[in-house]
């Protein structure tokens, strides 16, 4: 690090917790001082703590695909005929992906990311109740040595085990699974054609006809999981012509970052090409879409997404660019500006954010994710709300910005959260969640700049929610700008948070502070 960086720096409230977990930091600091090496960046170890549920997986979708572009269309574009291009298609695709080559595997009770050599990619069909009823495997064919295995017997005891395990809690479903497998199958060769399976990722197929506001609904995945242990679970809905597809992707947090998930998307969408120009629909004030429960266990986690008009924000950005660049020294974050202006509703006064940064990878360090953790009313002064703005910009810029070069004290915690042994992560969480937050931020914020759709997690370690921000260029009916909005937390603050954010965008000029 370039800097001296003081732990005590992240802290704006003190409690006894707060020390304890700065005396766990320095002992890990203190231990890599010695000599203790870090086996992966601390951002990934924490997704292994608290990314292993459903509802920490997070969704991207891309719309109006042209199925058959690499290709003559076919006069027969049956289901069948239609799905295996685009299995076929997938797997060629992303055969050429390195960031695709993870799969998830279990270590005791742990769930760690490996690298794997084959892309498998597996049409799964699931029942209206989410029993898996026949399941379909592309092998990679580069690495297919099943020649001797029954593989029909096999997909059927993967389809009956799958469906006796579904109900089991998200971190021990694959424990169950995998048991219950290696149990079965003992012939040579089965367990590892199995363990193919359940790594590969999964594709299922539905046909609709709507390119209506309810296009943009993500779906329900819980009625259509991932055994555990693949990157990706992807629904394929397809237009009543074969010709063109949407395709939502639920992504594991523990291989792969929303970022580089997102660029394999944009790599998708330019090789496949789309069939149309994505405009949303005519959205007035805003289009609410229904609250979804996205967990499958005990704690009840919900998610809901809106379209909302980002025109007033654009030109208020703009403006604001033009008229505070110079003293800012750069340009005003989207992100950063939303979580000003969500400071100044009661829905959300005070609470301190965690910001997602990009790390690329260097020489020596894997790209990851840094934070941003701030606490906006830490700038407020009320006899110049301008130039508390200005100031909390250049935060947010300055700190954005050593994160990506590893030289700032988040990074430090992060670095010595590495070292950290697992049952840590559990221990702070149960026993502390506040004094956690202090470091970590409580509630989540963050934007996908190109995508879509993109909805954010609720991950085990957080009490306030997350807020994904998404494209707010793209054109709608109205004639204006629009973006969607993912909300995602418990059934209250779902609600709550998408209203209040909903009032944030209609009065962005009241939620500034100041004249604009």
């Amino acid at each position: 690090m370039a800097g001296k960086h003081r732990i005590r720096d992240m802290v704006d409230q003190w409690r006894p917790g707060v020390f304890v977990i700065m005396a766990l930091v320095k002992t890990f600091q203190l231990l890599g001082k010695m000599g203790l090496n870090r086996k992966e960046e601390g951002w990934r170890k924490a997704t292994r703590a608290f990314m292993y549920a459903e509802h920490t997986k997070f969704i991207l979708g891309t719309f109006s695909l042209d199925i058959w572009s690499d290709s003559h269309i076919p006069k027969d574009r049956s289901l069948k005929v239609t799905s295996e291009h685009i299995a076929e298609r997938l797997y060629s695709f992303l055969s050429g992906e390195e960031a695709a080559h993870d799969k998830i595997c279990l270590n005791g009770r742990d769930q760690v990311r490996v690298r794997k050599d084959q892309i498998d990619v597996t049409i799964a069909e699931y029942s209206r109740e989410g029993d898996l009823v026949r399941i379909g495997p592309r092998m990679d064919p580069c690495d297919d040595d099943f020649k001797g295995v029954n593989r029909e017997h096999v997909d059927g005891v993967i389809v009956r085990t799958f469906n006796a395990t579904r109900n089991l809690k998200d971190r021990i479903r694959p424990i169950g699974l995998m048991r219950k497998l290696g149990k079965t199958l003992r012939g040579e060769g089965e367990m590892d054609y199995a363990e193919r399976v359940v790594t590969s990722i999964f594709l299922q197929f539905e046909v609709k006809h709507n390119d209506g506001a309810d296009r943009f609904d993500e779906p329900d995945f819980r009625t259509r999981l991932h055994p555990g242990l693949g990157m990706m679970n992807i629904l394929c809905i397809l237009r009543d012509d074969m010709r063109e597809a949407d395709m939502w992707f639920h992504i594991s947090h523990i291989p792969i970052d929303g970022v580089p998930a997102l660029e394999i998307l944009e790599r998708q969408r330019k090789q496949w090409g789309t069939r149309k120009e994505i405009v949303y629909p005519r959205i007035g004030t805003g289009i609410q879409f229904p609250l979804h429960l996205i967990s499958t266990g005990r704690r009840r986690v919900y998610r809901a997404g809106s379209l909302m008009d980002f025109s007033r924000v654009r030109d208020i950005r703009n403006r604001l660019n033009r008229r505070l660049g110079e003293r800012i020294g750069g340009d005003i974050p989207p992100i950063a500006l939303l979580g000003w202006c969500m400071e100044h509703h009661d829905a959300f006064r005070g609470r301190k954010l965690h910001i997602p940064v990009d790390l690329p990878k260097t020489t020596e360090r894997e790209r990851t994710l840094g934070f941003v953790f701030v606490r906006p009313s830490r700038f407020f002064r009320r006899d110049d709300p301008e130039a508390a703005f200005v100031d909390f910009i250049r935060y947010f810029n300055d700190t954005a910005s050593r994160a990506k070069e590893r030289d700032h004290v988040n990074q430090c915690f992060m670095d010595a959260v590495a070292l950290s042994p697992i049952f840590i992560f559990h221990l702070t969480r149960s026993l502390i969640p506040g004094a956690l937050e202090e470091y970590l931020g409580g509630m989540g914020l963050s934007v996908v700049k190109t995508s879509y759709v993109g909805a954010g997690v609720m991950p085990d370690n957080s009490r306030g929610g997350y807020v994904v921000l998404n494209n707010y260029t793209v054109p709608d009916g109205d004639g204006g700008v629009a973006g969607y909005i993912s909300v995602t937390g418990l059934k209250e603050q779902v609600e709550r948070n998408s209203k209040a954010l909903a009032e944030i965008l209609q009065d962005v000029d009241v939620f500034m502070q100041f004249k604009v």
